[in-house]
């Protein structure tokens, strides 16, 4: 596993630079770049452009897929990693 991502951090840094296109796609407004989502994707990632606390989201995934919390948050932080690693890094500016 790649280093831990603080799930608030990551929020902070995704927000403000997508937009969403239908459930599907997501447009990286500082790179350009389109990234087809699953629906489980765009729904964290929906979650933090709401603003959705952590403990919310994990209860919703919880919910919605009958997966244990230790999981979730391993899940999540390995798809946070991914999506930094595809160049969604914070600027120089902290967006």
């Amino acid at each position: 596993m790649g280093k831990k991502i603080d799930i608030r951090q990551a929020r902070n840094i995704l927000y403000p630079r997508l937009r969403f296109y239908n459930d599907q796609f997501v447009f990286d407004t500082v790179t350009g770049s389109f990234f087809r989502l699953s629906p489980i994707a765009g729904s964290i990632l929906k979650s933090f452009a709401n603003g959705e606390s952590e403990t919310s989201l994990v209860s919703k995934i919880q919910k919605q897929y009958g997966v244990d919390r230790a999981t979730i948050m391993r899940d999540l932080e390995l798809f946070i990693n991914s999506l930094l690693a595809n160049g969604l890094k914070e600027n120089s500016e902290g967006r």
